[in-house]
């Protein structure tokens, strides 16, 4: 059962806004954020750095997954963030820099 926040959509009108895009970023991102400027997204979720850059220029406000699990948090959806943050670094070989592990966790009030 889907969840009915959640719809699966292309950008149909930002066809030029998307090959623009896709000129410095891969497919994937050029389409997400078409997809969200065609939408007036208010949250754009892209975790590479020349996506959140990009995304941001056109306007739009960006979260990575670390931020999703932040305000997880900060929701009490989930009781940590390390052991999920870890999980995605092993299993899912999500690149994530030490320090950027590190701020993370202590925006969390977690430790190493």
């Amino acid at each position: 059962m889907r969840p009915n926040w959640r719809r699966t959509s292309r950008p149909s009108i930002n066809g030029s806004v998307r090959t623009a895009l896709s000129r410095d970023l891969d497919a994937g991102e050029a389409a997400s954020i078409a997809l969200a400027l065609e939408l007036s997204a208010e949250l754009i979720l892209i975790d590479e750095l020349d996506g959140r850059h990009q995304a941001r220029r056109q306007g739009l406000t960006t979260m990575g997954v670390a931020g999703v699990l932040l305000l997880a948090k900060r929701q009490r959806l989930i009781e940590a963030v390390k052991p999920l943050l870890d999980d995605l670094r092993l299993r899912a070989r999500f690149w994530l820099s030490h320090s950027v592990y590190e701020q993370v966790l202590a925006k969390a009030g977690e430790s190493l």
